[in-house]
């Protein structure tokens, strides 16, 4: 019996000193502001005032801050994740699920509420923008829709179509993408499609909107090595990295990009290229592809002068298609409205004459975003 209180006494008197050790490295060891494996902003140290600690505030923002800023936060992260779907046999982490080696992010129910004001609001920026325009609108559907079996939870896509069709603009012509594609055509630990892969439907996506564009064998395949996705940090598994690839011929080689910011009280503009190297140092490698989240791109392609203007509004899938598409027009806008109000677009000096108007968007971002 003296044995086994000598033994619990200890146990326990390790555990609180572990458990302290932990407690106090996490005060003063160096806070991150950014996970780059989880791709967000981690939380801080709260503020310590008599009022925040009177009102509970304190201790509730100082419990996400501890499990945040945990030391040896992301190897502890691993050993649940494996242990979970390797030893446990789990069948998803963090909503992330392996369907056939491919990370699978669950998305299950439709906010049919936020569905149909996203694409209302498409409605609206053609009668103030493009009275005179070709309307098209396309969905991709996410990774969900193409994994093995369908014996996850996702979308009812048949639901989900429904509401996108019965709120689009009127007159506006439909691009039917969704049996183009398979779950190889995007990147194993991301969200998004490989832009190798996609010649097929940028070629659709043309030719329903009357344009011509490059011939697939003018492009070349350029890689720039590994790429490790949003899911690859989010289900904090040992998966294999994807390689990053892009398209690249005369077209892309010789077209001007314009990014417009804001900056000093006033919109202005700076040129880059279709792919900057410069981004490939950033957070998310896929912002190679017409420098990433841009609230408003303009392309300019000396190479063709019939006069044509594409617009896109769009999210990030669409700055991997887009390049495929300026071989087609003599200028290509990208709008996205999840970081711009669209009411800015006559504010900001672009030039919106647009011979066609394209709304292409995922499932994800129609259910998730609000767009303005």
């Amino acid at each position: 019996m003296k044995s086994a209180k000598v033994k619990n006494i200890i146990t326990s008197a390790v555990f609180v000193l572990i458990i302290g050790f932990l407690s106090i490295s996490c005060l003063f060891h160096g806070a991150k502001d950014y996970s780059e494996s989880e791709r967000r902003k981690l939380e801080q140290f709260p503020s310590l005032t008599l009022g925040n600690v009177l009102s509970g505030d304190f201790f509730k923002k100082f419990e996400k801050y501890a499990a945040d800023q945990f030391p040896m936060r992301e190897g502890f992260r691993s050993i649940k994740s494996v242990s979970r779907f390797y030893l446990l046999g789990r069948q998803e982490n963090n909503g992330i699920y392996i369907s056939n080696g491919i990370a699978v992010k669950k998305e299950t129910e439709i906010n049919s509420d936020r569905v149909t004001s996203n694409v209302k609001l498409w409605q609206s920026i053609c009668n103030k923008y493009f009275p005179d325009a070709n309307i098209y609108y396309s969905v991709i559907p996410d990774k969900n829709y193409y994994a093995s079996g369908n014996k996850y939870p996702h979308y009812d896509y048949n639901e989900f179509m429904k509401i996108v069709s019965s709120n689009a603009p009127k007159n506006s012509h439909y691009i039917n993408i969704f049996d183009n594609l398979a779950i190889s055509d995007f990147y194993s630990t991301d969200i998004h499609w490989k832009q190798e892969n996609i010649y097929g439907i940028a070629d659709k996506i043309a030719g329903a909107m009357g344009a011509k564009i490059d011939p697939k064998d003018s492009y070349r395949i350029e890689n720039l090595g590994d790429f490790y996705g949003v899911y690859y940090g989010q289900s904090a598994l040992p998966l294999a990295p994807d390689k990053l690839n892009v398209l690249k011929n005369n077209t892309t080689d010789c077209a001007k990009v314009y990014l417009y910011g804001y900056k000093d009280g006033k919109f202005a503009k700076n040129e880059t290229v279709v792919y900057n190297p410069d981004d490939l140092t950033s957070n998310d490698r896929y912002d190679i592809f017409l420098s990433g989240p841009e609230s408003l791109v303009e392309i300019e392609n000396p190479n063709n002068k019939n006069g044509k203007t594409l617009f896109v509004f769009r999210d990030s899938f669409g700055s991997s298609v887009s390049p495929l598409l300026i071989s087609g027009y003599e200028r290509v806008v990208l709008v996205d409205t999840r970081y711009m109000a669209s009411g800015l677009l006559n504010q900001i000096g672009v030039n919106t004459d647009a011979t066609d108007v394209l709304f292409l968007y995922t499932t994800t971002t129609l259910n998730d975003t609000i767009m303005r």
